[in-house]
């Protein structure tokens, strides 16, 4: 992946980033019996932080309110599980990376 030197930087300065996931969908997103984040959203974030060679602390929800609370008081920076709409991204005060929208 290739980042730019501002984005680099950033990572280096935060190598642990809050990150928020709504976890009620198996198998896409849920928790296991310990309260940790299981499914594809914690493969993508396992790549995530091979990738960037970052430590992601995730927090767990469940409704798009908790979501914004926690992106809105700064628990979390990111959040790692959301639908291709940036229009209802933007609506919520989001932006959504660029790589959400490219074919793989």
């Amino acid at each position: 992946m290739r980042l730019s030197q501002k984005e680099n930087d950033y990572l280096k300065a935060h190598p642990v980033i809050s990150a928020v996931a709504i976890a009620r969908e198996k198998p896409f997103s849920y928790t296991d019996e310990n309260g940790q984040l299981q499914g594809v959203i914690r493969k993508l974030a396992d790549r995530i932080e091979q990738d960037l060679g970052i430590k992601l602390h995730i927090i767990t929800v469940q409704t798009r309110d908790d979501v914004d609370a926690a992106l809105a008081d700064g628990s979390a920076q990111i959040l790692l599980n959301s639908v291709g709409d940036v229009g209802g991204a933007a609506a919520h005060g989001m932006n959504l990376t660029t790589q959400c929208h490219l074919p793989p």
